[in-house]
């Protein structure tokens, strides 16, 4: 097994993630009829349909829906068309270029950790819970603030800045943190998958993917761009406060 993959000469890819046309293509595979090749999103679609239906208007099924719980169908309604979009989406971007999937793939976690960091300084809302800014133990703040993000994008969570953390901005903020951390990378992956089904494999022998050489390459990558990614919040923030405590004598 290789991993030198080369590229068909039709269809030809494009180079666009977000067109018009690619948008446009996934909203129309909602359709029942054309979800009817994959049985699973067409019974994910068809619960959507009835929770839908349930949010609207609980007395026609009662007594498995009541009216107090519409918000609740309404989100559950919502999580499954996001599930089933995300899938027509990813076919419809199946003929992308693999190059930029995997790129936007790899920096959909780093922005969405950093960029609600950065801004929960900006607009104020960490000085608003009480997170000093400029005093001795401003690390240990912007640890907290930092680790809330990253647990919001891995979806695990746990969090340190516990009851503070009830605001307006950091409610909203994680919430569409872990909803992008959660869906996003599903559907670029599978687009991803899609594209390399639809790729001829080269006969030359390029670097295999079972060797030492390979596994050492993919690792020390993975580690390179994590570190140079991350490492300078990670200096201001748990790094940072380490070497405080260790001066301090913690």
């Amino acid at each position: 097994m290789t991993s030198k993959i080369t590229r068909p000469t039709s269809p030809r890819f494009r180079s666009n993630l977000t067109s018009t046309k690619t948008l446009l293509d996934s909203l129309v595979r909602l359709n029942p009829v054309s979800l009817l090749a994959n049985p699973v999103m067409f019974i994910v679609e068809l619960t959507f349909i009835i929770v839908t239906a349930m949010a609207i208007y609980p007395p026609v099924f009662y007594p498995v829906a009541n009216s107090g719980m519409r918000i609740y169908y309404v989100e559950v309604a919502l999580i499954l068309l996001i599930t089933v979009w995300f899938s027509t989406l990813a076919d419809a971007l199946a003929e992308t270029q693999a190059k930029n999937t995997v790129m936007v793939t790899f920096l959909i976690h780093p922005v969405i950790i950093l960029v609600p960091t950065v801004l929960a300084y900006a607009t104020g809302s960490a000085s608003a819970i009480r997170i000093c800014i400029s005093c001795p133990t401003a690390s240990t703040g912007f640890t907290q603030i930092f680790y809330e993000f990253t647990s919001a994008a891995a979806n695990n969570g746990s969090d340190f800045l516990g009851a503070a953390g009830n605001t307006p901005f950091f409610n909203i903020s994680t919430a569409l943190v872990m909803l992008i951390g959660r869906f996003a990378p599903i559907g670029l992956l599978l687009a991803l998958a899609g594209s390399m089904i639809n790729r001829k494999r080269s006969t030359e022998i390029g670097l295999r993917t079972d060797s030492i050489t390979f596994t050492v390459v993919l690792v020390g990558s993975i580690l390179l761009l994590v570190v140079l990614t991350f490492f300078p919040f990670l200096a201001l923030g748990p790094i940072l406060e380490f070497f405080q405590k260790r001066v301090n004598g913690f």
